[in-house]
């Protein structure tokens, strides 16, 4: 895809992992933890790549899911992803993106979630640094339909819809990207929402 003039980006949160895949023409490093998994990650991105720093609490991911009970605001989540930031190399901080990792150690609670995506700008303000939110087919999601967790009953298509209107949400809010699984249902609704 490189070769094919895509603009590719990387999910990991190993700097291993970033460096061999820079090397190989990524453009674009998406890391869940915010450099907090490896910290050899802020000296793994080189000027030209952009970063998109994630909020999770916790140096691995087992700690993350134990931690995700433990209430969060959106206030919080900012403040803790400019301190991350501030540990990176000014030329990372100069060209990076916030994602204020959605159902990563905020579990199913529908809304802690929503106040992160209806907050997207206030974030993006705080941190001066764009934002970035994957809502797709995450629990919270069930939780805002009023579904029980436990016992899923919405199959893919439900989960989409509900995608796309948590998409609306962030984007309505600040957020500049999403990321989602049904690229075109999504496409289609922004289409309309931008052409209102």
């Amino acid at each position: 895809m490189v070769a094919a003039g895509a603009n590719v980006s990387i999910d990991t949160t190993k700097a291993e992992v970033a460096r061999a895949a820079v090397a190989a023409g990524v453009r674009w490093v998406n890391d869940i933890s915010g450099g907090l998994f490896d910290p050899e990650m802020a000296a793994a991105i080189p000027e030209g790549i952009t970063y998109i720093a994630g909020h999770v609490r916790g140096r691995s991911i087992r700690e993350v899911f134990v931690d995700e009970n433990r209430p969060v605001t959106w206030q919080e989540v900012a403040a803790e992803l400019a301190d991350r930031l501030a540990g990176f190399p000014a030329h990372v901080r100069a060209t990076a993106w916030v994602d204020p990792g959605l159902g990563f150690g905020k579990g199913a609670d529908a809304l802690t979630n929503m106040e992160l995506l209806r907050h997207a700008g206030d974030l993006a303000r705080i941190v001066g640094r764009p934002v970035m939110v994957g809502p797709s087919r995450k629990r919270f999601l069930r939780r805002w339909l009023g579904r029980d967790d436990d016992k899923p009953g919405l199959d893919e298509a439900e989960l989409d819809r509900a995608t796309v209107a948590a998409c609306v949400e962030g984007v309505s809010a600040g957020a500049k990207m999403v990321r989602v699984h049904n690229v075109a249902l999504l496409h289609t609704t922004l289409t309309a929402y931008n052409n209102r």
